[in-house]
């Protein structure tokens, strides 16, 4: 009987772990994404306020030529 209160008090602590582990990932993952989408979004910034003007005469030239 000892042997089986000891093993439901340790499935509780790992349960315990395994619930703030899963928490703290979550909250990691949120970061990670907000900082992907302000990335993005200051990427997206650059380029459209970069883009030289094209003129109707001269040929479009792309980053490989």
């Amino acid at each position: 009987m000892k042997e089986i209160n000891s093993n439901a008090e340790a499935l509780k602590r790992n349960f315990l772990d395994l619930t703030e582990l899963k928490h703290i990932l979550r909250k990691t993952q949120g970061f990670f994404e907000e900082v992907y989408n302000v990335e993005l979004e200051l990427n997206v910034q650059f380029f459209y306020t970069n883009i030289p003007p094209i003129s109707a005469n001269e040929p479009v030239k792309y980053m490989n030529e």
